[in-house]
């Protein structure tokens, strides 16, 4: 219960400061950003050296097949990459953006990857397997054994940062997306609305509300289920439109061939060919419980497709009938000219 409390507080408290603006909600992240980076990259770096060979378990400890295996953490694996096209998402708000967001997506991408990776080789050589297999925080654990007493707690909250940094940008990011989709006409309305700030206050606080029920709901989970079930599911609902745009380029390959250099046809048809074998395979690694809720997360969307559909459908009655009014009006009035030489009844 009160990791529950801690976590929707956390929510309530970012939604809050993005309410505020793109401007509050990234300088929160810048800063969460470099307090929770340096802890994490001098434990990488560093903790190499207390590395024993020792400690690393087997390749495939799952008792499952090694296909079966790795089809299991497909998605949990996935989700460390989940969130890179999101850069594009607040492109208006960002200081030339066909330099800036490239460059940020880049840079980011590869340095979280060798923090990522150095991070993981660190804590699994420092800790024994059945050690760490039991661990709740994994790199504090593991700086507590390397270092001492004193470097445990360090990284712990700069771990809680990096969280709560996470957190922040994904409120970000919820608020912004419906925001573009009811621009587009294709989500309510009521979505595009924004504060002076330029905030989309609708969508993140109605977002938030979800994500609320949702915590709430399997507060009674472990912290490491729970983050498993939430991660999965995320990963699920992304993977779809992975699979439509994989399957889109594939279409376009197809029929607008013009679109592309002749050259390069081959090698854009086998990324995109891959690119849907692996985002079908994914979703079929998410595990049964994760596939049958999120299907149910996407079956929602239809009744509010619908709504859409029936709202632009009035629109679109309401137009064509006031221009047929519009149009008798003015031939009414084409009409209406003195003809003295008619008698009164017929005109």
């Amino acid at each position: 219960m009160l990791a529950a409390l801690v976590a929707i507080a956390a929510i309530w408290l970012l939604t809050f400061v993005n309410v505020l603006g793109v401007r509050q909600g990234g300088l929160m992240q810048l800063v969460t950003t470099v307090l929770k980076f340096i802890p994490l990259l001098a434990l990488a770096l560093v903790g190499i050296f207390f590395v024993s060979a020792d400690n690393f378990g087997g390749f495939n400890t799952s008792g499952q097949s090694g296909y079966g295996a790795l089809t299991a953490v497909a998605a949990l694996t996935l989700w460390s990459f989940i969130g890179v096209e999101s850069a594009t998402v607040p492109a208006e708000d960002v200081q030339n953006p066909k330099r800036t967001i490239p460059r940020a997506t880049i840079i980011g991408t590869a340095v979280t990857a060798l923090v990522y990776i150095l991070g993981t080789v660190a804590v699994m050589g420092i800790l024994p397997a059945e050690t760490l297999a039991e661990s709740g925080p994994p790199f504090a654990d593991a700086a507590d054994s390397a270092f001492g007493g004193w470097a445990g707690p360090l990284i712990a909250a700069a771990a809680v940062m990096s969280a709560f940094g996470c957190l922040n940008g994904w409120i970000l990011l919820q608020g912004q997306v419906p925001m573009a989709a009811a621009q587009d006409n294709l989500f309510p309305k009521v979505f595009a609305r924004t504060t002076r700030s330029g905030a989309p206050v609708v969508g993140l606080v109605v977002s938030s509300v979800l994500i609320t029920v949702l915590t709430v709901v399997n507060y009674n989970a472990s912290l490491v289920d729970q983050f498993t079930f939430v991660t999965l599911l995320a990963t699920l609902t992304t993977l779809i439109p992975y699979v439509f745009s994989a399957a889109a380029q594939l279409l376009l390959l197809i029929t607008d061939r013009s679109r592309f250099e002749a050259k390069r046809l081959a090698g854009h048809a086998t990324i995109a060919a891959l690119a849907l074998a692996y985002a079908i395979w994914t979703v079929a690694g998410s595990g049964y419980e994760v596939v049958y809720k999120g299907f149910l997360l996407l079956l929602l969307g239809i009744p509010v497709f619908l709504g859409m559909r029936w709202a632009a459908a009035r629109r679109g009655a309401h137009v064509v009938a006031a221009g047929v009014a519009e149009s008798v009006t003015a031939h009414r009035r084409s009409c209406d000219c003195p003809r003295t030489w008619m008698p009164r009844w017929l005109k």
